[in-house]
């Protein structure tokens, strides 16, 4: 019986086959990209350190809106650069992002309280249908003197993204170390002052030219309406450009350079 890395093969061929038959070698690149993905996450298999380093990858001039103020360097990597900033809610008004944040709004005044926080089952999260599979759930487990983060739902793409579905697994297995650091204070924030943040990432890798790019947006639940028990994180992001990027890292990180 064959395995199922010769059929997935075969799938690859096919597709690189049609692809060059329209005389279009980025699309053969996408495909077999997308094949290696699907293929990783059937076998359940952990990403490389490098890959998990991504974010969406957009140019400057792709972005919703222009900002004025310098971003602050968060951390530094081998070969990588990290640049966060904390943006106002209205950034994203009239997009994906910001249909979510007023659905979250509605669900907060349900009960006549804007000060009491949804709880999850107030929020019917596939309503939200231009961010499907964009949404993920993160449950707060209180630790003092510190939090766990807990993946509840782990959307699909995200899952596409990098190769592994975190659904029940926290965020001591991100990697690399000051990737998880960055990630754990955003949640921490957020778990902490019960309110929606909003941040823009954006990773500049040596030997890259186009920096990557993404805001995430947080939003806190609460059963009790008061101690937050569970996040809701949403990004917004080129899903091709995203998937493509880690693949490049990849490649590179396994003929031996640092990225």
């Amino acid at each position: 019986m064959r395995s199922a890395s010769w059929y997935r093969q075969r799938a690859v061929d096919c597709l690189e086959e049609a692809a060059k038959i329209f005389g279009d070698a980025i699309q053969a690149d996408w495909l077999r990209t997308i094949a290696d993905r699907r293929f990783r996450i059937s076998r359940r298999t952990e990403t490389s350190a490098a890959e998990q380093r991504f974010s969406p990858l957009r140019r400057p001039d792709q972005r919703s809106a222009p900002h004025n103020e310098p971003p602050a360097t968060a951390l530094l990597g081998a070969g990588m650069n990290v640049y966060e900033r904390r943006l106002p809610l209205d950034n994203i008004a009239g997009c994906p992002l910001g249909d979510l944040l007023a659905y979250w709004e509605r669900r907060r005044d349900k009960g006549g309280s804007h000060l009491a926080l949804p709880a999850r089952q107030d929020l019917n999260l596939s309503s939200i249908n231009s961010l499907l599979g964009r949404i993920n759930v993160i449950a707060v487990q209180r630790e003092p003197p510190d939090m766990r983060f807990v993946w509840r739902q782990h959307g699909t793409e995200s899952v596409l993204v990098h190769g592994v579905d975190r659904t029940r697994k926290d965020t001591s297995t991100l990697r690399p170390a000051y990737y998880r650091e960055l990630v754990e204070r955003h949640y921490r924030e957020c778990a902490t002052r019960g309110e929606p943040t909003l941040y823009e990432i954006v990773s500049a890798f040596d030997r890259v030219r186009q920096p990557q790019y993404y805001r995430r947006l947080l939003l806190p639940l609460a059963a009790d309406g008061q101690t937050v028990d569970m996040l809701v994180a949403a990004w917004d992001a080129d899903l091709r450009n995203r998937i493509m990027f880690t693949d490049r890292l990849e490649q590179d990180a396994a003929s031996g350079a640092s990225p």
